[in-house]
C-alpha cells in the first residue's frame, strides 16, 4: 500500500515540478511564449531572386521588399539575408542554410 501511495504521488508531483521552469536565454520581463513567437515570426524560410524581383518567405508569410512584418518594413533583400528598418533603426537577418536555385533561361543557361 505505501509503495502504491508512493507512485501515486510521484505521478501527480511531476507536472507541478516543470510548471515554474523559465527559459534562461529569454530576457528578463519577456515571456517566453511570447519570444518563442517572436523567433518563429522572424525565420527565413526561403529567399527569392528573380531578374525583375526579390521575395522571401519569413514564417509563414510571402514578402517583397516594402512590406511590413512585426512593425518593421523590409528594405533590402540579399541572397541570404534580409534586412529591415523598425522604430529603433536598421536590423539583419540571416537565413540558416541558404538554398541557391539557378534559374534556367529559354535557351538553356543559367543566370
Amino acid at each position: 500500500m505505501f509503495k502504491f501511495l508512493l507512485l501515486l504521488f510521484c505521478v501527480f508531483l511531476v507536472p507541478f515540478a516543470y510548471a515554474d521552469m523559465r527559459d534562461p536565454t529569454c530576457p528578463p520581463g519577456m515571456n517566453s511564449s511570447y519570444a518563442e513567437t517572436f523567433a518563429s515570426d522572424l525565420q527565413i524560410k526561403s529567399i527569392i531572386i528573380l531578374p525583375h524581383k526579390r521575395s522571401v518567405v519569413i514564417g509563414d508569410r510571402h514578402l517583397t521588399i516594402g512590406d511590413k512584418i512585426m512593425g518593421a518594413s523590409i528594405v533590402a533583400i540579399d541572397k541570404d539575408t534580409v534586412t529591415l528598418q523598425g522604430k529603433n533603426g536598421r536590423f539583419t537577418i540571416a537565413m540558416f542554410h541558404p538554398i541557391v536555385k539557378n534559374f534556367i533561361s529559354k535557351k538553356g543557361e543559367t543566370k
